[in-house]
């Protein structure tokens, strides 16, 4: 006779049920976060060294980031328009696409003596 092995309920895990599919006419909102260092007065206007943006993907360019950041602090519009973005160690125009993930920083002008 062969051996019969008894589980108990605690050992049996539930079916999960199937995750749905979205179809392709389904409307998706999704949005990319933007890593920002703040230098100069910047970090002040944003209260941080670093902030995180969020950018839906028809924002993902240096436009769409100065856009969004003018709406989160309007005061900083001024100053926005006059700062350079870098990427890694590379200066990138106003034109310049982004990605989900990307880290950028925003550079002031400065003056001295």
């Amino acid at each position: 006779m062969p051996a019969v092995v008894m589980r108990s309920p605690a050992c049996v895990s539930p079916r999960m049920p199937p995750t749905p599919r979205l179809n392709p006419e389904d409307e998706v909102s999704s949005t990319n976060e933007i890593v920002v260092e703040c230098h100069g007065a910047l970090s002040q206007l944003y209260g941080a060294q670093q902030i995180h943006v969020q950018l839906a993907a028809d924002q993902l360019s240096v436009d769409g980031l100065f856009a969004a950041l003018r709406q989160r602090n309007p005061d900083a519009a001024a100053l926005l328009a006059r700062s350079a973005v870098a990427r890694g160690d590379a200066l990138i125009a106003a034109d310049a696409s982004l990605a989900a993930d990307d880290h950028v920083a925003l550079i002031p002008p400065v003056s001295g003596g």
